[in-house]
């Protein structure tokens, strides 16, 4: 199922914009752990490895409210229809989220399909 999905579906812009309120979101640099302006800010946390290896990690964090923006092109085929490729986005977006992190970062909702 996923080879046909990535077989038919088609995402533009290849790089979507991060938007907040309709305007796009304009990283400026950090000042310390910081862009205020454009609400991006670090996040530090460790991951244990194996034998509690400690694994410093360090991420950018899109302050909430954000959106994004895309089309979704479904090609013809006899696998998946558009009904259930919704329903996975949906479902993922508060399954797994995106970016790294995910299930404690990154959760989303459609709250628009056309």
């Amino acid at each position: 199922m996923a080879q046909s999905l990535l077989s038919y579906i088609a995402i533009a812009p290849f790089e979507i914009p991060i938007t907040r309120n309709g305007k796009q979101i304009v990283f400026n640099g950090f000042d310390g752990e910081e862009d205020k302006k454009a609400g991006i800010y670090i996040h530090r946390s460790v991951a244990r490895l194996d034998k509690g290896i400690p694994n410093p990690k360090v991420r950018p964090v899109v302050r909430a409210p954000w959106e994004i923006n895309f089309t979704l092109t479904i090609y013809p085929n006899d696998d998946f229809n558009e009904e259930l490729v919704h329903q996975l986005i949906q479902k993922s977006g508060i399954a797994i989220g995106l970016g790294t992190f995910r299930g404690v970062f990154g959760k989303f909702e459609i709250t628009q399909w056309k």
